[in-house]
């Protein structure tokens, strides 16, 4: 088993997200394709375990602040490669996997964890390599090009033309896996008192927290928003939207992937020198930390997006040329190529 078998490790839930979960599932299924069995090292949320279990995969229940030893010779047993998708400090846990012969390719983290892995990749196009590297001797893999797309997105990009946009227009409003904020209902209602003829169409991700409110407006608006619930597959329904307000996460990769523009709104301060970084990038237009963003300007970055199609039409554009659908292929063949070495 141990030979042909790869642990990934990664955490997600409704307080903090399914993002990392969702990114290393894509990356589960493209390894698939090449023989290679997963085993998952997951947190014990029930939302995390069950998107694990749906795709059909092996997991074992492993916080990152499971005790050294038990970790280490779990993962010893079933693999010579461990990939983990945290932004966490695991310099020595990564140390404690490599004394005992295992290859480490660490995801998506800056501290000095980076320094000892095999390999580092960073999914994301808006990259800045200011980071110190001395002492590193692994390989690093980073930009746009490594962003994984599930499949059916891809498919839906080579069945969809560049659209143009026109009356009536579809908003989607797809604030991630959790909706930590409840950002949700803001939006939604902000958008209700839009001028513009616009149907929305509301995604509530499968670890959402109840929230009244929302309740309310479906109740009360059904005529103006549809509310899609357990729906793992979003590719069309973003496919057929002409705007898409989102939070950061895979949902904007997912988006300029199939020419979507987005509006961005940060759960967190410490999103906004990110969604900065994609408004110079030019497929997203983002408000800034949700506390500081007014309902008016929601609806102001809607309309003017909307009025000015030569802004759509090169924010769709730019998303395209971006990112290619192609990036859960090339990490697959990182981690291919690093498995043979360590077998």
């Amino acid at each position: 088993m141990r030979n042909k078998t790869i642990v990934i490790w990664a955490a997600g839930g409704k307080r903090i997200g399914l993002g990392h979960i969702r990114r290393c599932l894509v990356i589960a299924q493209e390894l698939q394709k090449k023989g290679i069995d997963i085993l998952f090292f997951i947190n014990d949320d029930p939302t995390a375990i069950n998107w694990i279990k749906q795709e059909g995969f092996y997991y074992k229940v492993s916080s990152f602040s499971d005790s050294e030893n038990k970790v280490v010779n779990t993962a010893l047993k079933n693999s010579s490669l461990i990939l983990i998708d945290t932004k966490k400090p695991v310099a020595e846990l990564i140390r404690s996997l490599k004394a005992k012969g295992c290859k480490l390719i660490l995801m998506d983290n800056v501290t000095d964890a980076r320094l000892v892995a095999d390999a580092v990749i960073y999914p994301t196009a808006i990259f800045d390599n200011n980071l110190d590297w001395k002492g590193f001797n692994g390989k690093v893999f980073a930009g746009a090009d490594y962003v994984p797309i599930a499949e059916s997105f891809i498919k839906t990009r080579e069945r969809t033309k560049y659209q143009r946009i026109h009356p009536p227009y579809q908003v989607l409003v797809s604030m991630g896996g959790s909706d930590p904020n409840h950002l949700t209902c803001r939006v939604v209602s902000s958008l209700l008192k839009s001028h513009e003829s616009i149907n929305i169409k509301v995604v509530i991700g499968p670890a959402f927290l109840p929230d009244p409110v929302l309740n309310k407006i479906e109740e009360q608006y059904y005529n103006n928003v549809e509310f899609i619930r357990d729906k793992d597959d979003l590719s069309a329904l973003m496919a057929e939207s002409h705007i898409a307000i989102t939070a950061l996460g895979t949902t904007i990769y997912e988006l300029a992937c199939l020419g979507v523009p987005s509006i961005i709104i940060a759960n967190y301060r410490t999103d906004e020198m990110d969604t900065e970084a994609f408004r110079k990038l030019g497929i997203s237009l983002p408000l800034g930390y949700y506390e500081d963003v007014s309902d008016a300007a929601i609806r102001q970055a809607l309309e003017m997006l909307l009025k000015d199609s030569r802004l759509w039409g090169n924010m769709s554009q730019k998303g395209r040329m971006i990112v290619d659908g192609k990036g859960a292929e090339r990490i697959a063949a990182v981690v291919e190529k690093l498995l043979v070495k360590s077998l």
